[in-house]
């Protein structure tokens, strides 16, 4: 019997004298190199495989699970990058464009997500102390609730500490089991504790070309 390859999203990123940028390339087996590539250039491709599992579709509720002081611009950058997932009419390359490659994926009917702001809740007195582990991220993000269709993000403050936090990862992600089971994710900041190992290309990296680093996020006027 004909073995069927699962279908996999190729992440290439390209590099010629002019510009670096990514792009998606679809294929039904991750064996094939990519026949439709642009003439001199390089590419790396990363492989990023659907497991097949749950997806969120439709409207999708992303609450914000704030830990530890955030500056007013801090927060309103967040939303403000939540909110132009949606845009229609964003400057090229988008974050928009590249949200679309979710609709690459299958899972009963396909289609397009759409993101909103769902609840935001601030937790400035750092409840659970500032050294979290893992169990503790799962306990703040449940405070976003248990409704499908969202995601209980949990961001840390730049003061706070996380069990492998710049030394084995910069965030994380998964859902939970049982009868209250929801999705979530963790974002951790870098600013001062590890910059050049999870804040690239917006700070000089440890490793690798060094560089010079984009700028700060810009905040543009809606439309």
């Amino acid at each position: 019997m004909e073995r069927r390859h699962r279908p996999h999203i190729r992440l290439a990123c390209f590099t010629t004298k002019k510009k670096f940028e990514f792009k998606y390339l679809i294929t039904p087996n991750p064996t094939h190199p990519p026949t439709h590539l642009p003439p001199s250039i390089s590419a790396i491709i990363f492989f990023l495989l659907f497991r097949e599992g749950p997806l969120l579709k439709g409207t999708i509720a992303v609450n914000l699970i704030w830990y530890g002081k955030f500056t007013p611009i801090q927060r309103s950058i967040i939303i403000d990058y939540l909110q132009s997932i949606n845009s229609v009419k964003a400057p090229q390359p988008s974050v928009s464009t590249w949200w679309k490659t979710t609709e690459k994926y299958k899972s009963g009917a396909r289609g397009s997500s759409t993101l909103v702001v769902g609840k935001q809740i601030l937790d400035e007195n750092y409840s659970l102390g500032k050294s979290l582990k893992n169990s503790h991220i799962i306990f703040l993000a449940a405070k976003g609730g248990h409704l499908s269709g969202s995601v209980n993000v949990v961001l840390t403050a730049k003061d706070v500490a996380v069990d492998g936090f710049c030394m084995s990862r910069c965030g994380g992600h998964g859902s939970t089991r049982g009868a209250t089971r929801f999705a979530y994710a963790w974002v951790g900041n870098s600013e001062t504790q590890c910059p050049g190992y999870c804040a690239w290309p917006f700070h000089q990296p440890i490793y690798g070309p060094q560089t010079p680093p984009l700028g700060g996020a810009k905040r543009r006027r809606r439309s």
